[in-house]
């Protein structure tokens, strides 16, 4: 237990490092170098030593990487007002699959039941929500950053349904998610967003 928590404390120093160097010396591509090398760390951690007594340690410092490496976005995108690119939207995609199915294996492994795995996605739903909301309280311009996190959201809460809801609720449920992202999609004057809608009433009908 002592030695996973020095060397992720070590791994979570160190990124919180290279971010701020990154951020004053303007180098976003090393903080990629960085995302790379800490969750190939943790990969290897885990595949190699981890048991369940482990949970309480790695899962505080997942999460923790998750959010050093979300932090990424906003100081570059927000702070200094970058345009997204599309290492910018990937980086973001990967940081939370990768997230999503560590958390996921980690839960399964210490508590089972899909119950506490929607634990995981809700609050991965609410978090890119917030960064919707904070998004748009500040006009911010770059579009497909927004459509990006809005599909994050709306991915997590989707998935969120079956794990929470009996099966005669998930239909309901993701109708109205469909209609709320359709009402956005003609606000924010999405054509992308409006055919995941329409692909989501498909699955609806289906």
């Amino acid at each position: 237990l002592a030695a996973a928590g020095l060397l992720f404390g070590y791994l979570l120093v160190l990124g919180l490092g290279v971010l701020a160097i990154c951020y004053w010396k303007n180098w976003p591509l090393v903080n990629y170098l960085s995302f790379a090398a800490t969750y190939t760390w943790l990969f290897y951690t885990i595949n190699g030593y981890y048991q369940t007594s482990l949970f309480s340690t790695v899962m505080p410092f997942t999460v923790a990487f998750f959010i050093l490496f979300s932090t990424m976005t906003f100081l570059y995108q927000f702070v200094r007002q970058t345009p997204s690119n599309l290492l910018n939207l990937v980086a973001i995609l990967a940081n939370a699959g990768i997230f999503f199915v560590t958390a996921k294996w980690l839960v399964e492994d210490a508590f089972g039941g899909r119950e506490f795995v929607a634990i995981v996605t809700i609050s991965l739903a609410a978090f890119y929500v917030a960064h919707v909301i904070y998004f748009l309280q500040k006009n911010h311009s770059d579009r497909a950053l927004l459509i990006c996190f809005i599909g994050v959201a709306a991915f997590f809460l989707t998935i969120t349904m079956p794990l929470i809801f009996a099966a005669q609720w998930i239909t309901v449920s993701w109708s109205l998610q469909a209609l709320i992202l359709l009402w956005i999609a003609g606000k924010i004057g999405s054509e992308f967003l409006r055919q995941i809608c329409f692909a989501l009433f498909t699955i609806v009908m289906a």
